[in-house]
């Protein structure tokens, strides 16, 4: 983050608080509750924006080593992750190219220097080619070269591993995440290092996973036993980089920057800073790491979430690995308090109570985020 930015963002807490006010929208706005379970919905959002869009995965430090890899179900895209020789990833589809059966089963590994499907044991190298087929003399026309393994666009940038889940689409992260693209290098997340990663599944739409992160009207409320008490009531910045956004969530302790000399003040070390990447990732930047989610449907009411806190280094001794863990426990408690309430919208918006959601002028950027998905599924999808 420039240093210009980072002042004129605590600028701009520093005269909320003083006005006891909060960014705000122009006017309220109303999404319909059938955008969380409406089936021909979800298919739409499945095609236009998770078949099309690029999205980051995984971490690098998952697989700091030559044939080190991970897998996943992005949706319905089963892909393969790789770390090669030369320090680069390769992202397949993880799609056996004889019969279509899943090649790897495993969720991660180290050092592998073959994939063998389990069902005809068609073996392929960490580059994707096919370098083993039992019985090959069944199949005396087949053309090696071109039945490898089914590439997909992938890069590393800001330490992620991101991947363009068409295989034909084109990927240039740079672009695709415009002016953060600079204010994300800012933060070495490249250096970084995963700790305590863990997945959940929660019985709620995907959109929901992000709803729950995009305004702080919710945190006296909803945290007032956890994490409340560090931070101001409903006084935050939200900023949009279409389709992109960023908000900040600042703690009571800003105020104190209101006495203390510019070039000693620090945005970081007195408040929390989200980063909401379209369509499904979100980081959140803390004073010394940060905390990561990636959030993938599981059919239309039904999301798994893979989360993780980034390190600046891996803990060598146990007061490091507790001192971190406890910092990732404050999050996940929250995190669980916001979950709970989210599958209780999910049930909600099923009922006949509502026909609409209502976002207030302070939740502004639920609005944009759901503008982004309308503009998508309902313009490329004519």
């Amino acid at each position: 983050m420039k240093r210009s930015t980072e002042l004129n963002l605590i600028k701009r807490v520093l005269s909320h608080v003083a006005e006891k006010s909060t960014d705000m929208a122009d006017a309220t706005s109303s999404l319909p509750v059938t955008r969380y379970y409406d089936p021909e919905r979800f298919e739409a959002e499945q095609k236009l924006i998770f078949g099309r869009l690029p999205r980051a995965i995984g971490h690098i430090s998952q697989i700091p080593e030559t044939g080190d890899f991970f897998t996943l179900d992005a949706g319905d895209a089963p892909v393969l992750i790789v770390r090669t020789e030369g320090g680069g990833v390769n992202a397949f589809l993880n799609v056996c190219r004889h019969r279509g059966a899943r090649l790897e089963w495993d969720a991660g590994g180290c050092g592998r220097k073959r994939f063998t499907c389990k069902y005809h044991g068609w073996v392929y190298n960490p580059d994707g080619a096919l370098i083993g087929i039992p019985g090959s003399e069944g199949f005396p026309e087949l053309n090696r070269e071109i039945h490898g393994l089914t590439r997909l666009p992938v890069q590393i940038r800001h330490g992620f591993v991101w991947i363009q889940p068409d295989p034909k689409g084109e990927l240039d992260m740079a672009d695709y995440l415009g002016d953060l693209d600079a204010e994300l290098g800012g933060f070495d997340l490249d250096t970084h290092v995963q700790f305590s990663p863990r997945r959940f599944s929660k019985k709620i739409n995907w959109k929901l996973v992000i709803d729950t992160f995009l305004e702080g009207y919710h945190v006296r409320t909803a945290h007032k036993d956890t994490i409340a008490p560090m931070f101001f009531d409903n006084i935050g910045l939200t900023d949009r980089f279409e389709p992109h956004q960023r908000i900040i969530f600042p703690k009571l302790t800003i105020s104190d920057l209101a006495d203390q000399p510019e070039e000693t003040w620090s945005l970081r070390q007195h408040a929390n800073i989200l980063y909401v990447l379209f369509p499904n990732t979100m980081i959140l930047v803390q004073p010394d790491h940060m905390g990561v989610f990636h959030g993938y449907t599981d059919g239309v009411d039904g999301v798994v979430v893979d989360a993780c806190a980034l390190v600046p280094h891996a803990p060598a001794t146990d007061k490091a690995t507790n001192y971190w863990q406890k910092n990732v426990d404050i999050l996940f408690n929250a995190v669980d308090e916001d979950f709970a309430l989210a599958e209780s919208v999910q049930a909600g918006v099923k009922t006949q109570a509502n026909e609409h959601l209502t976002f207030g002028r302070m939740e502004k950027g639920l609005g944009w985020f759901h503008q982004s998905i309308d503009q998508i599924v309902d313009e490329k999808g004519r």
